[in-house]
């Protein structure tokens, strides 16, 4: 039996999963510090602590 290689093909797909798992999980931190900083700042009567 010859040696497996890994086909540029089958390579350039796991690369396309791994980057749509990674955006999905970014999508869903970003929308969960939303919220996190939203109910901060609507806590302290809508202003920031800077502002």
């Amino acid at each position: 039996m010859a040696p497996r290689r890994v086909s540029p093909l089958s390579l350039s797909l796991t690369l396309r999963r791994y980057a749509a798992v990674w955006w999905l999980v970014r999508l869903f931190q970003r929308k969960r510090d939303n919220t996190w900083w939203q109910g901060m700042v609507a806590r302290h009567g809508g202003k920031a602590w800077w502002a």
